[in-house]
């Protein structure tokens, strides 16, 4: 038994391989796509740290709020005044 029966992975050979065209962008687009993509990257990491300071922000506020620390009364009756 070959190790190429081991896998569900399709065969393709060499002569097909070499008929495949494979289309690369030129330098200069490779270079702007990848700016774009960097940009992409630092966007969603600032998100994520962005998301893990609301939550702390908010388990924060949920503890002073279950503890009575802070209250919310304010907001209810300004919620009733609308």
């Amino acid at each position: 038994m070959s190790f190429q029966d081991r896998t569900g992975i399709p065969k393709i050979n060499r002569d097909q391989l070499a008929l495949t065209t494979i289309f690369v962008p030129e330098l200069m687009e490779q270079h702007a796509i990848s700016r774009i993509l960097s940009a992409c990257d630092d966007k969603a990491i600032a998100l994520e740290r962005e998301i893990t300071l609301l939550d702390e922000l908010f388990r924060a506020v949920l503890e002073a709020l279950m503890t009575g620390r802070l209250s919310a009364q304010s907001l209810v009756e300004a919620e009733g005044t609308v």
